[in-house]
């Protein structure tokens, strides 16, 4: 991914990265934040440290690519950075270790927990070095390091699901929203201009509740992440053979979805319930500070479904370009991050070389084509649609000066669909790019070519009807 030597992002990582067209980009992002240590991310490469892997303790080597690396990226690709800062509930010295919930199942924390840094002074100094001037402390560290400007970064969230089973930052709501105001005290005794983030739920309104009730009034907006798993595959964590291991249970329920795959179909149902979920959280807002913060969503897209297959393929693209409309088209949200760029498990855009697996070529996976078309389709005007419920056909249009943008959105794993587009536009050429793949649970895992964005052009005229394959994403770009 990084080049130490060249001080570079690989050609090959940028070259498939920069069409999706990114605006938003997250960092470090995910469960590792609570153990992540900025200072040893900074400096020449030979004197950083060594980044945890929080899952079992081992070290996973110099941390490449650093803050500024990352900073500087976002600067040249015109990108808005959101940082995450390492959370912990109380001072180190003062974490009880015998009552602490995962010192049995993660032993390896205790020394971690000794020697920890006071997370809130490490999220100051994080500000200052970020953003402060030359005359700070960590400000000129930021110049000695080759960026003598501030970074100027605006967006903070403090933890990374602090409701979870993360091993350091989880704890209970009521500590959360005890510790959070004196972190947004000291970062913005570094920097008042900065927004600071409170770590919602996308699924639990009474985490919300609480930290809303108790700290929504020291926060400039909240963030939740939001993951999907099709109907199917929940039915794993209810088994109905428990005597089988969870990958032989898998692999059954597998060969059930290839056999047939219309048991994909139900995740266009859950996306629409994405809405009530949003309004919920914003009455919370309301109800306990008198106004609706400002929503971002910093992780998004396929949950765990325990299957490689069904997680990297194309109907993982078609449920992220669905949940991208519903995000796009919500009054509340302000930005969204999908979990996660590059490698990250099953989750990732674009996946290749790793400290495991260096050898493996770089690829991509379906879902970044999604997000190539909705940079090629969209734009800050965003046409009001209504599409025939009778069709699993769900769309987004956008107002170009050369004429409208439409993306169209497939949800059904077998049928194609057929669509009268009721878009002002002229007569002439359009252009199609086209998502789609001859199965759903089609990736790019085996061959990096399997699935592809196909692009085309043919004759338009208004009210022309279409024919939308299954399980696809269709962007249209229509004569004015």
């Amino acid at each position: 991914l990084y080049d130490a030597e060249k001080g570079s992002f690989h050609p090959e990582f940028l070259e498939r990265v920069r069409p999706m067209g990114i605006r938003f980009l997250r960092y470090p992002g995910g469960c590792n934040a609570d153990v992540f240590d900025w200072r040893a991310s900074v400096g020449p490469m030979a004197t950083r440290g060594n980044f945890m892997n929080y899952h079992n303790g081992d070290p996973r080597g110099p941390m490449k690519p650093g803050l500024d690396d990352v900073l500087r990226w976002c600067e040249r690709d015109g990108m808005v950075p959101i940082l995450t800062t390492a959370f912990l509930y109380d001072k180190p010295d003062r974490i009880d270790l015998a009552t602490h919930p995962r010192v049995k199942q993660k032993p390896y924390i205790v020394e971690y927990l000794k020697t920890a840094a006071d997370r809130v002074a490490l999220a100051a100094d994080w500000v200052e070095y970020c953003n402060g001037d030359t005359g700070t402390p960590m400000g000129a560290l930021r110049a000695r390091n080759g960026h003598p400007k501030p970074y100027g970064v605006k967006y903070w969230e403090v933890g990374n699901e602090s409701w979870g089973a993360d091993p350091v930052g989880s704890t209970t709501a009521e500590n959360y929203a005890k510790a959070f105001p004196s972190y947004v005290r000291a970062m913005r005794q570094r920097d008042p201009t900065i927004h600071v983030l409170l770590n919602g739920h996308g699924n639990k309104p009474e985490w919300n509740e609480t930290i809303l009730r108790l700290a929504g009034q020291h926060a400039d907006g909240i963030q939740i992440h939001i993951y999907q798993v099709p109907g199917i595959y929940r039915s794993l964590r209810r088994p109905s053979r428990p005597e089988l291991p969870l990958p032989i249970r898998s692999r059954h329920l597998r060969r059930r979805v290839e056999a047939n795959p219309t048991l994909l179909s139900d995740l266009g149902a859950q996306v629409d319930g994405i809405p009530a979920r949003l309004t919920e959280l914003t009455k919370a807002m309301e109800a306990h500070l008198g106004r609706p913060l400002p929503v971002f969503i910093t992780e998004f897209g396929m949950g765990n479904a325990t299957d490689r297959e069904v997680m990297t393929s194309q109907t993982s693209a078609v449920l992220v370009a669905d949940m991208i409309r519903v995000f796009v088209s919500s009054p509340t949200i302000q930005g969204t991050n999908k979990w996660a760029l590059y490698g990250g498990y099953w989750f990732s855009q674009v996946n290749g070389p790793s400290l495991r697996r260096p050898s493996t070529p770089f690829y991509v996976r379906p879902e970044r084509y999604v997000h190539e078309i909705f940079a090629r389709c969209r734009s800050e005007a965003r046409l009001p649609t209504a599409t025939d419920t009778g069709q699993p056909v769900s769309a987004v249009v956008f107002a170009h000066a050369d004429g409208p943008r439409a993306i169209l959105i497939n949800r059904s794993a077998t049928d194609w669909a057929r669509i009268d587009l009721a878009i002002p536009s002229g007569t002439g050429t359009a252009q199609a790019l086209l998502l789609t793949a001859s199965h759903p649970l089609f990736g790019n895992e085996t061959d990096p070519d399997l699935v592809r964005l196909q692009e085309f052009r043919f004759s338009h005229r208004p009210a022309q009807p279409l024919l939308v394959p299954p399980m696809s994403v269709l962007g249209i770009l229509l004569p004015n």
